[in-house]
């Protein structure tokens, strides 16, 4: 009977305050939370800093229990690898020495990184410098978009992932960046997990493949919070993982229908005569010592909450594509911009596309230094205008090859299909004229192609299978 009433007290007692499954980003009880490690006298030490200017330090462990220095225990705690947040200015937060940056002045300056680093319209810089700012707000929304970066070989897409990756949440720690190409699915969960932070898929052309897979399968769940919490198995134990977050895809093939409504994609164009700017890592590392700040003011958790109710609310989205963009509209809201976010959502790009002056995409192109123009240029400066225009659509390239022509620059025609009838009479005329002018003209295995003395389009996008052979324009 004894037993029983000690079993009774202990049913009717309050439940334990330990804290679950806390990690960098965390919000709980009104307050976030950021978990970083350094080297101290006494070793490698974690540390736990709370929104409300509280820092501790673990001082034990058990098993999954970590017993910090104000004497509370939370169960299961993600160590990060990658930190975006430094020394110096979480010893300024603690102390109450800083005071967080607007949103305005915050995405300016972001803007104004991107668009030293990254080779794209204004609109895309803005898109990318609002990703990067929303990466420290992730756990303020329900669900987040990926950002797809495509464009063929050269166009700049690792690097522009690199450099959003730089000014964004846990993306990278010094010249490590959280990218990974061919790593296996478990390794990539588990960073994302520990890290809660920015990660890039680059060249992984999955995205085209519909066939199951773990990482695909983790894209699938993982735009939104309520199912992204998964439990995964490796070798042969289970662990719960958190896949929520920013992810940046890049790939030159675009995903299927299922992919894309869960993103946003930028399509990127080389140019000739932009080059990236060398930025001091110093400025990096001050806009998102100030993101953090700003992140962790809990005055900010309020504004955001409002501005995301107003975006939610908007009658003139509906959908996937309203679920995914309620950030990043509130966030636009904040910064005082205007996100044309429609623009970039695949399945309402290609059911709306933006009208492309043809004409204007040609001098454009020449004005930027290409002088041996190609179908495949003119498609990819259209995709950059926002027109998601396929190349087997006979009318764009019959368009591009006129205004080619008339534009009296054009010294070669490529196509990487010769199917349609149209296209193939185009090339044939084009190519009676450069044989009369003296310019070879070769037949390579089914289709036909002009192979002039040198070709700034086999630099673009090595069109002609003969790359080795010309000598590019640069």
């Amino acid at each position: 009977m004894k037993d029983s009433m000690e079993s009774m007290d202990l049913l009717d007692s309050r439940e334990s305050s330990i804290l679950q499954d806390v990690g960098c980003g965390t919000i709980h009880q009104g307050h976030a939370y950021y978990v970083f490690q350094r080297n101290t006298e006494k070793g490698t030490t974690t540390f736990l800093l709370r929104s409300d200017r509280q820092l501790v330090h673990v001082v034990s462990r058990t098993k999954d229990d970590f017993h910090m220095s104000d004497g509370s225990t939370i169960r299961r705690l993600a160590i990060p690898t990658f930190r975006s947040w430094s020394d110096e200015s979480i010893r300024r937060f603690v102390k109450r020495e800083s005071v967080a940056k607007t949103f305005p002045v915050l995405f300016q300056h972001a803007k104004s990184i991107l668009g030293r680093l990254v080779y794209a319209d204004e609109s895309a810089i803005d898109l990318m410098a609002a990703f990067a700012i929303l990466s420290f707000f992730t756990r303020q929304f329900h669900a987040l978009p990926y950002l797809h970066l495509t464009g063929n070989a050269g166009s700049g897409k690792s690097a522009g992932a690199v450099a959003i990756l730089k000014l964004s949440f846990n993306g990278s720690s010094g010249e490590l960046v959280a990218s990974f190409g061919k790593a296996s699915s478990s390794a990539i969960f588990r960073s994302i997990a520990d890290n809660r932070g920015t990660v890039v898929l680059d060249d992984h052309e999955l995205i085209s493949d519909s066939k199951p897979s773990p990482l695909r399968q983790g894209l699938l769940v993982a735009y939104k919070a309520a199912s992204a919490l998964q439990v995964l198995t490796i070798r042969g134990k289970t662990f719960p993982f958190d896949l929520f977050g920013i992810r940046i895809l890049t790939s030159i093939q675009a995903g299927d229908d299922v992919i894309n409504s869960r993103l946003l994609r930028i399509n990127l164009l080389p140019a000739m005569s932009f080059q990236p700017a060398t930025i001091d890592e110093t400025e990096i590392q001050a806009l998102r010592d100030d993101l953090h700040t700003l992140a962790m003011t809990e005055d900010v958790f309020q504004t955001l909450r409002i501005a995301a109710a107003e975006a939610s609310s908007d009658k003139r989205f509906h959908g996937r594509f309203a679920e995914i963009t309620i950030g990043l509209r509130a966030l636009a809201s904040l910064c005082g911009v205007t996100l044309d976010l429609e623009r970039y959502y695949p399945a309402r790009a290609a059911q709306h596309p933006p009208a492309v002056n043809m004409k204007a995409l040609v001098m454009g192109l020449l004005k930027e230094g290409y002088r041996d123009l190609t179908v495949l240029h003119v498609h990819a400066a259209a995709s950059l205008a926002g027109s998601d225009m396929s190349l087997t659509k006979v009318g764009l390239e019959m368009a591009a090859c006129g205004l080619l022509k008339a534009s009296g620059s054009i010294t070669i025609f490529h196509t990487k299909s010769t199917r349609y009838l149209p296209t193939k009479r185009a090339i044939i005329l084009a190519g009676g004229k450069l044989r009369r002018s003296g310019r070879s003209w070769c037949q390579q295995s089914h289709r036909k192609q002009f192979i002039p003395e040198s070709c700034s389009g086999c630099r673009f996008l090595a069109a002609c299978g003969l790359k080795d052979r010309i000598k590019a324009k640069v």
